[in-house]
């Protein structure tokens, strides 16, 4: 994948407007429902002690999965490059992954979950392992287009009233085909659903409660981004976008 880094520091936040309400808050225990695909999973790297420096956690985004948006399959064997590449490198910081139900269309998703939930959801089982620490340490995110938007949820959740341990711990965000100022709810929803049906037709379409707010409440993708903007001086972050087509969910875009 060629990359480009782009600094979005400098944005400006365009208008006001209040932080919509909180979500309900979730169980902190990881779980694995339906399949075991959802939950935080620790993936390599030492779970506590002195040899853990850091913790890097990766959130896939559309249509994604824990374990499948991060591995090329077409290796033998597969190679997950997230445990396999930065495991290998990186053998003194845990690497968890985050699943969540990131479908696009209702007629594929399960529970009714907002992304409001799932970011809940993400900061209370993180902040659980965290707690369990004894110790600081670093936290890492690695997040894949809506993943993103995921993150910006959780650290600007984690930050309303008096700053968790999660926000104090973020060191760094890396955020790979992450929108972040084309809130444009019909320009993202053609994007996003061309690249998991293959085409751009909404025609009879209806977004999964998870993705809903990304097609019909672009005016609260706007408020995120403003409270982001009192965040993001706090950590190091790196913006990639794609320039050749690569594999997302059932076809090959760019994001």
């Amino acid at each position: 994948m060629e990359t480009r880094f782009h600094d979005h520091r400098n944005y400006q936040p365009t208008s006001q407007g209040r932080w919509p309400q909180r979500a309900t808050v979730l169980s902190a225990q990881p779980h694995k429902p339906e399949g075991g695909d959802f939950g935080l999973f620790p993936l390599t790297g030492p779970n506590t002690g002195s040899r853990l420096k850091a913790t890097i956690v990766a959130i896939h985004g559309v249509s994604g999965h824990y374990m499948r948006t991060w591995t090329h399959t077409q290796s033998v064997p597969p190679f997950m490059w997230i445990k396999d590449g930065l495991g290998e490198d990186l053998s003194d910081c845990r690497i968890l992954s985050y699943g969540y139900d990131a479908s696009v269309s209702a007629r594929w998703s399960s529970p009714q979950r907002s992304l409001f939930d799932h970011a809940t959801n993400l900061h209370n089982l993180l902040q659980d392992y965290l707690q369990k620490e004894g110790a600081f340490h670093p936290v890492i995110f690695i997040a894949h287009n809506v993943g993103g938007i995921l993150v910006k949820l959780v650290l600007v959740q984690s930050a309303l009233k008096a700053p968790s341990i999660v926000h104090k711990s973020t060191a760094a965000i890396l955020f790979f085909g992450t929108p972040h100022r084309d809130y444009s709810s019909a320009s993202m929803a053609r994007r996003l659903v061309s690249s998991v049906d293959g085409t751009p037709s909404l025609a009879g379409w209806e977004p999964s409660s998870s993705m809903s707010m990304l097609f019909k409440d672009s005016r609260t993708l706007r408020l995120i981004d403003e409270s982001w903007m009192h965040l993001h001086h706090s950590y190091q972050i790196y913006s990639f976008y794609e320039t050749r087509a690569s594999s997302l969910g059932m076809s090959s875009s760019l994001v």
